[in-house]
C-alpha cells in the first residue's frame, strides 16, 4: 500500500487547497453593494440597491478565482 503515498499525499494538498481558497479574505459593505474577495483571488460584488447603473440583486464577477494549479502553489502545506 505505501506504493499509493505520494498519490495521497497530493490528493489531501489538493483538498486543502480548495477549502483554504474558499476562506474570506476580505468583506466590503459600502455604496449600495456588499463585496466579498476570497484567498483564492475572486471578488464577487453584490448589489443591494440601484445604484450607479446597477440593479438591486445584480452580481458582478470583479476578479476571477485563479486555476486549480495556481491555487495549489498558493496555498500553505496543511
Amino acid at each position: 500500500m505505501s506504493e499509493y503515498n505520494e498519490l495521497v499525499e497530493i490528493v489531501k494538498h489538493r483538498i486543502h487547497a480548495e477549502k483554504w481558497g474558499q476562506e474570506t479574505e476580505y468583506l466590503l459593505a459600502q455604496g449600495g453593494y456588499i463585496e466579498i474577495a476570497k484567498r483564492d483571488g475572486s471578488v464577487v460584488r453584490t448589489y443591494h440597491r440601484d445604484v450607479e447603473g446597477h440593479k438591486d440583486g445584480e452580481v458582478i464577477i470583479v476578479e476571477p478565482s485563479m486555476s486549480q494549479e495556481e491555487l495549489e502553489l498558493q496555498a500553505p502545506s496543511a
